[in-house]
């Protein structure tokens, strides 16, 4: 990367260069200067609305200088935020699985201008020397749709390819997975763990990498599987988190231990997600997303009464099982790995939940598939 020395006063510097220019992301896959939003968690937001900007606090420190917030097209313009306000100061050291009460680090709030064109633009922040550029981290829309499909995909397992062939199966899949998303314009995509084999950072990075391609919002919940990497919180912050969409409520939640429900989780996951949900109360639709691993649908939608969610998606490597349950009814939605060339596009349609297309491999092979013969799948 081409560096350039600029010689200026601190606060009055208009030309940004710096250690974390390019990417929120370090080599590794881990965050830098902007802690969110992110490709893994980005912010959906209309004209005149704020965003929540979160910096890290050591690099944020080294200068006293002006902060300026931009978004950035892919063409390279930038449109400057009005508005940037420090929102609070650092919270306490995240622990594993935490929530947003855990990011160490300083919030500020930015307006989106009245006259931004709808698109997913990336986010440009500079302070003194320092600047940082988190890809694909804010969608601007004009309205929030009330109908709209959502993409899930659960258990990529990066790091199953294990030779040329099955390398290339995979390639495949992706590229399929590519093309059915410019089809069918989901309004999100969603992927819950385990997103690695083997928690490896490379792994990690070759998933990020992944969906950097994909011009839609796109939110992560890592899994059981991914739990071995020291770095999981460094490179996809707190596991528990939620985000509107219009009125629609979404929630991750962490599933980096066999059980959701442990009575001596000290995370407080149950705690915090009732937290969400009461907060929430009105929403017209609630949707949960997490990979399930000992713990049943129904034992977690119990937990949570009188709470309640609409929707839970879940992964849980082979189960392709959809039924509903109680009164009103909750929505189970398993879905079979994506490894094995399985996702889902679900249909939301007037504030509910629809209906639902199992994408499937048109015949399945030890470890990935191959992509003929594959099913057509709905324009939106």
């Amino acid at each position: 990367m081409r560096r350039f020395a600029i010689i200026a006063v601190c606060c009055l510097t208009v030309i940004f260069t710096g250690v974390d220019r390019g990417d929120a992301r370090r080599p590794g896959g881990e965050l830098g200067f902007i802690r969110q939003p992110v490709s893994t968690r980005p912010q959906i937001v209309k004209p005149n609305d704020y965003i929540t900007v979160d910096l890290d606090i050591a690099i944020h420190d080294k200068c006293s200088c002006t902060l300026r917030v931009y978004l950035e097209k892919p063409t390279g313009e930038r449109i400057m935020l009005p508005g940037v306000t420090r929102d609070r100061l650092p919270a306490k050291v995240p622990v594993k699985g935490g929530t947003d009460a855990d990011i160490r680090a300083y919030r500020y709030k930015a307006l989106i201008p009245q006259d931004t064109e709808s698109g997913l633009y990336g986010l440009y922040v500079a302070k003194g020397t320092r600047d940082d550029l988190s890809r694909r981290a804010v969608e601007v829309v004009a309205e929030f749709p009330e109908s709209y499909n959502i993409l899930y995909i659960s258990d990529p397992q990066v790091g199953r390819e294990l030779d040329a062939n099955t390398t290339k199966k995979y390639t495949l899949l992706l590229d399929r997975t590519l093309s059915d998303i410019a089809k069918i314009d989901p309004a999100v995509v969603i992927i819950t763990g385990n997103i690695t084999s083997g928690s490896r950072p490379d792994e990690i990075k070759r998933f990020l990498d992944f969906i950097d391609k994909i011009n839609v919002p796109t939110f992560v919940a890592p899994g059981l599987g991914d739990a071995a990497n020291d770095n999981l919180e460094a490179c996809f912050g707190p596991a528990n988190y939620s985000f509107m969409l219009g009125g629609h409520l979404f929630v991750s939640l962490d599933t980096q231990s066999e059980h959701i429900l442990d009575a001596d989780d000290e995370t407080g996951r149950i705690n915090w997600l009732e937290g969400v949900l009461g907060e929430h109360g009105d929403a017209p639709l609630k949707i949960l997303f997490t990979q399930r691993y000992e713990d049943t649908p129904e034992a977690l939608v119990d937990a949570l009464k009188p709470r309640r969610i609409d929707l839970l998606l879940t992964g849980n490597d082979s189960s392709k099982d959809v039924r509903q349950a109680g009164a009103p009814p909750v929505v189970f939605v398993d879905t079979p790995a994506y490894a094995d060339g399985f996702y889902r596009i679900i249909r939301i349609v007037d504030n509910k939940y629809s209906d639902e297309t199992l994408v499937i491999p048109s015949r399945q092979s030890k470890y990935f598939i191959s992509n003929d013969n594959a099913p057509a799948v709905p324009e939106k």
